[in-house]
């Protein structure tokens, strides 16, 4: 299939990257297999380190957006006055494993919501099938909200979108993402079992709310093969969705989530 928004890779947006000075690899190591082209830095919950993100995202405005962890009620919560102060380019990364996780979270996403920021959810599909996490929604409607992973569901099982799991999915401002999908199927270009997810959660979720990560440096990406992989995921979505859909999961749909001024061919 021929891309007719192809060269991609000259607007592609890796929207989960992970970067520090200690645990994970610099950000030169990155940009040696990224160039030039946008990202999104996330902050890891095993080596938290906002400085070093937010150094980067004020030396390259234009190339970069950034996710600082919430530590919600703690000393550790750092990052939340820099979001509050910038949310146009930073949001809040938040780690939601059970209903109690939410109710303790729900004051600073209160916040982000009252400012016009975006917040980027780790959470479980059992807080997914809650109530706890749509009521909250329920009361910011217009918050853009991104489940990372796919809501971490295995890419060898069936997802279950069925009752409020669906229903969360459905809301305009609710996006999700797909992450290394030859890390999680184990498999090679084209990944056939990473396939059959990636086409039903478009199906449930739309193009314009899905985008596209490679997890760095969750992975053992070579950074000599960046235009393969960039290649080989565009081909893989043109496959699955056609091209017009691979061009919003590529770099449409984080253009409008993380705030991006759109790029042109």
């Amino acid at each position: 299939m021929t891309l007719s928004f192809w060269p991609a890779d000259s607007r592609a947006i890796d929207t989960h990257v992970h970067v520090d000075s200690v645990d994970y690899r610099p950000v030169e190591e990155f940009t040696a297999f990224w160039g030039s082209r946008r990202a999104v830095l996330s902050e890891h919950f095993t080596s938290p380190n906002s400085d070093y993100i937010t150094r980067l995202i004020d030396a390259h405005p234009e190339r970069y957006r950034g996710l600082l962890l919430l530590h919600p009620g703690t000393a550790e919560d750092r990052g939340l006055g820099r979001v509050l102060a910038e949310p146009d380019r930073l949001g809040a990364r938040v780690r939601l494993r059970t209903d109690d996780d939410v109710v303790t979270a729900a004051p600073a996403i209160d916040s982000i919501a009252s400012r016009g920021g975006f917040v980027s959810l780790h959470c479980t599909w059992t807080v997914l099938r809650g109530t706890t996490l749509p009521t909250l929604l329920d009361r910011h409607p217009a918050l853009d909200v991104r489940i990372e992973h796919f809501g971490s569901w295995p890419y060898d099982e069936h997802p279950h979108f069925d009752g409020v799991a669906r229903e969360v999915f459905r809301r305009p401002t609710v996006y999700t993402m797909i992450s290394s999908q030859y890390a999680f199927t184990a498999e090679p270009h084209p990944y056939p079992a990473a396939a059959r997810i990636v086409r039903e959660y478009l199906d449930e979720v739309g193009a314009e709310r899905v985008m596209w990560s490679t997890d760095w440096n969750r992975n053992d990406l070579d950074p000599a093969r960046s235009d393969d992989y960039l290649h080989e995921a565009a081909d893989f979505l043109a496959h699955v969705v056609g091209a017009a859909d691979a061009a919003q999961v590529l770099f449409r749909s984080a253009e409008r989530f993380f705030r991006f001024p759109p790029q042109e061919s």
